[in-house]
């Protein structure tokens, strides 16, 4: 599906591995200086495409409006949205970007979705992270089902486990939108984001050298 969508990528191939789902590895060595792989513009979701989808216009005009103060509308976050977004983008086949939403293991990475008695084993700053994303994911479940949603929410509501699948893969694969877009909705209040299918199934080790570029011709 990625080179359907004009993705270039001539010395990787994508294997669905028993241990870590679909992941990429190189099929010949990659010389210094080399494109290893070329995403277009339109196969990257970015808080943009987000914002300006069905969804996000819907949330963020109630987060805007005089009429929201029966709840809770500053836990509407470019986050946020992206979750849904994702969560819209698996249910619906003809999404743009079903394939790659359920192309995503089904027990994301992150420590939210570890069982809870490894759970109960962290200290320190990264317990004080789970905790306080557990906390996210109700509130944002809890907000869901206390208003009106557009559809594909309309009639089914998002569920729990939804969110804990959505938020997981967000924050273990984004990248911030500036790196695929020079033209982002970035600002002081909240971050903006961008998930870079393909691109975020390679591996991501400290000793490798390799550089992000954006075509602003190409996009």
């Amino acid at each position: 599906h990625l080179q359907a969508s004009g993705a270039l990528f001539p010395k990787l191939e994508f294997v669905n591995t028993t241990s870590s789902g679909i992941t990429a590895f190189a099929t010949d060595d990659i010389d210094v200086g080399e494109i290893c792989f070329s995403l277009p513009a339109e196969s990257i979701i970015t808080t943009t495409v987000v914002n300006e989808s069905t969804i996000g216009t819907s949330m963020l005009k109630l987060k805007h409006s005089k009429q929201s103060s029966s709840v809770n509308v500053e836990m509407i976050s470019n986050e946020f949205l992206l979750c849904l977004y994702l969560i819209a983008a698996k249910r619906n086949v003809n999404h743009r970007f079903h394939h790659y939403a359920v192309s995503l293991s089904s027990k994301p990475p992150d420590p939210t979705n570890w069982p809870p008695d490894v759970q109960k084993q962290l200290c320190g700053t990264v317990a004080s992270a789970v905790n306080k994303a557990l906390s996210e994911i109700k509130s944002w479940y809890e907000l869901c089902n206390a208003i009106d949603l557009v559809t594909p929410f309309n009639t089914n509501k998002p569920t729990i486990d939804e969110l804990f699948w959505s938020r997981g893969h967000v924050v273990s694969r984004r990248f911030p939108e500036q790196l695929s877009s020079p033209t982002s909705l970035s600002s002081s209040t909240d971050h903006s984001y961008s998930m870079l299918p393909g691109l975020d199934l390679m591996n991501h080790s400290n000793d490798a050298n390799m550089e992000w570029d954006v075509d602003a011709n190409d996009g």
